[in-house]
């Protein structure tokens, strides 16, 4: 189900009590107006400098949903995580997106609604484009706040099968760490060669000494994804990949739960929450993003 015209807030009677299994949504991070201008004059030099990046989030929207007060923000930040409290049942879990600047305050805000936040989850993107990089660090990563309602056990699928999303993430997270062990101590490209052969043999090693039950992977989750691939074409500036929310659906719920995303955007949640076999309910307050969202899906029933 997807709704248009509606505020999360306002969709409350929408949504049954107790009835999501998996929040996974990407609010606004409020931080539009404190980026970088789309033109940008030294002002020792005065040259212009075109390494700045920006992105004007209002001009694709009806209004300009990312540039509120501060204290506005955190008003707001208490109001989303009453509803979500309501809405998720006990055991169930939560995956917000948020920027470095506010985790600290969502963390606050969802512990106060009587949500537990576990862990920090930071998306690391190696390809991240270096914009400012002469002035400034790249901005590598994005997180993620993970949690749970307590009062009933949580679904945290550690235990996989091979070649499913998770077991794959989690041995790619390894093998990377192995081969970034023997990269950084050589200081020749010409010893790449003997790099990866090490790599290869201890990561093989690794791979076949991992715990089982039969097919199923006993897998070491860490608190980071590594994810270098984009978003594909985009109709929303802070679209996440399709494949990164399948990772988190796979493994903070199960096939037939239900996910909740109450800033849905380009709809990518529903696409991932489809593939991996979860009903879904999308809301988008914006017209402009609904009537693309929308293109996202076959249109058979799942709009109104």
């Amino acid at each position: 189900m997807c709704s248009s015209d509606l505020d999360m807030l306002a969709s409350d009677a929408d949504i049954a009590d107790l009835s999501v299994d998996l929040l996974l949504t990407d609010p606004p991070y409020n931080i539009s107006d404190s980026g970088a201008k789309p033109v940008w004059i030294d002002p020792e030099s005065g040259k212009y400098k075109n390494t700045i990046h920006n992105q004007k989030f209002s001009e694709n929207f009806d209004e300009n949903w990312d540039s509120v007060t501060h204290e506005e923000f955190l008003a707001q930040m208490d109001s989303w995580a009453k509803l979500w409290f309501k809405r998720l049942r006990k055991g169930g879990s939560f995956a917000v997106f948020i920027s470095d600047q506010y985790v600290s305050y969502l963390w606050r805000a969802m512990e106060s609604a009587g949500f537990e936040p576990k862990r920090i989850i930071t998306w690391k993107k190696p390809a991240a484009v270096p914009f400012n990089r002469q002035v400034n660090l790249v901005s590598g990563c994005e997180y993620i706040l993970w949690g749970i309602k307590p009062g009933q056990p949580r679904t945290f699928n550690a235990d996989a099968g091979r070649g499913t999303i998770v077991e794959r993430y989690t041995a790619a997270d390894k093998i990377a760490s192995i081969v970034r062990k023997y990269a950084k101590e050589t200081d020749n490209e010409a010893d790449l060669e003997q790099v990866f052969a090490l790599a290869m043999k201890e990561a093989q090693q690794m791979l076949e000494d991992r715990k089982r039950t039969g097919d199923v992977i006993h897998c070491v989750v860490p608190n980071t994804i590594t994810y270098s691939g984009g978003a594909g074409k985009k109709i929303h500036p802070t679209q996440k990949p399709v494949e990164l929310l399948e990772y988190l659906i796979e493994l903070l719920s199960n096939e037939g739960d239900l996910v909740l995303d109450t800033f849905a955007g380009s709809g990518s949640t529903g696409v991932a929450a489809e593939k991996r076999n979860r009903r879904f309910v999308l809301i988008e307050r914006d017209t402009k993003m609904f009537k693309s969202m929308s293109e996202q899906f076959d249109n058979h029933g799942l709009f109104e």
